[in-house]
């Protein structure tokens, strides 16, 4: 604050003013040279549509990079599963921090079995979003991410100019 603590007491007029602008937002005013705007300012919170094609292509690489080179194995898809999910989660904030995350795997052997799958969301269509992969080798894996915008908080700026 850019009064004495002295001054800060008195009913001089600059005193109140400088009280109410305080208080008060989204304006400019001068007074004996010194100049204070104040600005409310409100981001737009990111789509996921602008990075679904990243995820896109993370999730294909970490299947490729972790099954391709395996033989399914009942024992060890508990493991593969985890690494991969535990790699998606950690790799997806370099693509944006903008976002919460949640991942699932899903790893099946090649056989005649089915599998049914559905997933529902209360979210905002418009910056919220999934996407959903499925790695096709030795064995199935079916990746899901859902991302959750963060929504961005009202930043206030007070600016004092003394000429």
């Amino acid at each position: 604050f850019f009064f004495s603590s002295r001054r800060r007491h008195t009913r001089c007029r600059e005193v109140s003013w400088a009280r109410r602008c305080v208080q008060e937002t989204g304006y400019q005013r001068r007074v004996h040279g010194i100049q204070q705007i104040q600005i409310q300012v409100q981001a737009i919170p990111p789509s996921f549509d602008t990075i679904k094609e990243r995820v896109e292509a993370l999730l294909k690489k970490t299947c490729t990079d972790i099954l391709a080179p395996q033989k399914y194995d009942a024992k060890e898809a508990p493991n593969w599963a985890h690494t991969i999910s535990e790699n998606v989660v950690k790799l997806l904030p370099e693509i944006s921090k903008e976002f919460k995350y949640s991942v699932t795997c899903i790893i099946l052997s090649k056989t005649e079995c089915g599998l049914h799958m559905s997933s529902s969301c209360y979210w905002n269509s418009q910056t919220d979003g999934s996407v959903a992969y499925k790695y096709e080798g030795d064995m199935f894996c079916i990746l899901t991410v859902f991302a959750f915008s963060i929504q961005a908080q009202v930043i206030n700026l007070s600016l004092i100019h003394i000429s």
